[in-house]
């Protein structure tokens, strides 16, 4: 892979910044990456678009200072990561695509009739909650993750997360108890 980067870069300069950072900071980035996005293609991808950004701007890149060095690539590694949330806001995997029940019900600890109450449920919420409950429970992403797609602080989802969990929780027994 380091090829590939060395390749991309047009000056001798921008070969030795790129070869130092791949060899010192790669693993580092990839672990900075895989905060944002657990799977590791996802986050080598993250890798690749910031070792790319950083042969672009590699006159930022003092190699003759491991600090700022290194400060620079997660200020890379962060961004990149940040921009690729925002991106996949667009394909987000809403509870409104999954089939109204489970593939398989023995690999769930509810019973069909309980699933669908579930589902009809939370598409009965509100869309602010329900996009929240869907981000962090079927897309499986931390408050951080998803204060950035949404463009809001954490608080203000970890509220809008609770308030979501509270009317779901009110609603199923509600459910429950005219059953």
């Amino acid at each position: 892979m380091l090829a590939i980067y060395l390749s991309l870069a047009v000056t001798e300069a921008q070969r030795e910044t790129v070869q130092q950072v791949y060899e010192q900071y790669y693993g580092w980035m990839l672990y900075l990456a895989k905060g944002y996005f657990p799977q590791p293609d996802d986050a080598q991808d993250v890798v690749h678009d910031a070792i790319v950004k950083i042969i672009r701007h590699s006159d930022c890149v003092d190699t003759g200072d491991a600090v700022k060095t290194k400060a620079f690539c997660a200020a890379v590694v962060r961004h990149t990561a940040l921009d690729k949330l925002k991106q996949k806001e667009h394909a987000v995997i809403y509870l409104e695509d999954y089939k109204t029940e489970p593939f398989d019900p023995t690999d769930f600890a509810v019973s069909r009739d309980s699933y669908n109450d579930l589902v009809r449920e939370i598409r009965a919420l509100d869309e602010p909650l329900r996009i929240v409950l869907t981000l962090k429970y079927v897309n499986d992403l931390s408050l951080k993750q998803i204060a950035a797609i949404l463009d809001e602080s954490e608080s203000a989802v970890s509220m809008r997360l609770t308030r979501a969990k509270r009317k779901l929780r009110k609603a199923l027994e509600e459910e429950a108890s005219h059953a």
